[in-house]
């Protein structure tokens, strides 16, 4: 069974500085994963602490004082061995480029998050998978005790996803399936018709560029470009020339530019 501990660090009161104290634990890179609730249902300190001892698969070891829940605050999580910092960021809210399985139903101006950053003990291992994968179920969980949760967004992708979607996909890889590709990185048609990645570089360093001439449309190329996408960040960077073979049994040819940020795909 997942155990997860929660300990509430610290309450401040009305007036605080959100973003100072976000800073206290920020990782260097300031990657973040933001849980995106209806302006009014962000929950409160009190809340996390009530609802994670409703689950039987959280426990929590120190309470905040309710009282002190007009202001920020910060939870640090444990789940699996790994820490995370939790904060109330108010609508300091980063916006997103690209939006998957979330609809039309929230503008950044009518939101309130949670923010979700690795604990400082964790500091560098932002793009290792299996703290991206404690990192994301971490989030799912949380979402799952929240029924007011409309979503999520991974700046690094500049990626808003619907919290269906994102709960969907992380549980199965946590269940040892399919890394998320969809959650986690963006795509985008370029001015030529190449489909080029958006947040793959955090996970390996490098974006991907699939070429026109690899893919039959848009629906095509992103499906297509998710599954290289996976492929790439269970096997980290390319260094060289690599052949794939499509679904559809065509060769494809990943090849690193000159720089080594980018990996261009044709067909082989």
């Amino acid at each position: 069974m997942i155990r997860a501990k929660c300990v509430i660090l610290e309450c401040l009161g009305r007036g605080a500085v959100i973003p100072n104290l976000a800073d206290s634990h920020e990782s260097e890179d300031g990657t973040a994963l933001f849980l995106l609730f209806p302006r009014g249902q962000c929950p409160t300190s009190a809340a996390l602490t009530e609802t994670v001892e409703q689950y039987p698969a959280l426990t929590i070891s120190a309470n905040a004082d309710p009282s002190d829940d007009n202001g920020a605050w910060i939870a640090e999580l444990l789940l699996d061995g790994l820490t995370f910092d939790l904060t109330s960021v108010g609508d300091q809210i980063p916006e997103w480029r690209r939006a998957v399985g979330f609809g039309d139903c929230a503008m950044v101006g009518e939101l309130e998050a949670l923010c979700l950053r690795l604990g400082p003990h964790l500091s560098g291992g932002e793009s290792i998978l299996h703290v991206v994968r404690g990192w994301m179920n971490c989030g799912r969980l949380l979402g799952g005790m929240f029924p007011s949760l409309l979503g999520y967004v991974w700046p690094s992708a500049s990626l808003a996803i619907g919290a269906n979607l994102f709960e969907r996909s992380v549980l199965a890889w946590a269940d040892r399936g399919l890394f998320p590709a969809q959650c986690l990185v963006a795509f985008e048609v370029t001015d030529d018709g190449a489909i080029r990645s958006r947040g793959l570089a955090h996970l390996i360093g490098q974006e991907m560029r699939l070429a026109a001439t690899v893919h039959d449309g848009l629906e095509h190329g992103e499906r297509l470009s998710s599954i290289i996408a996976a492929h790439l960040a269970v096997t980290g960077k390319l260094e060289s020339s690599e052949m794939l073979t499509a679904h559809d049994g065509f060769p494809l040819q990943l090849t690193p530019s000159a720089d080594g940020q980018l990996i261009e795909i044709i067909r082989g």
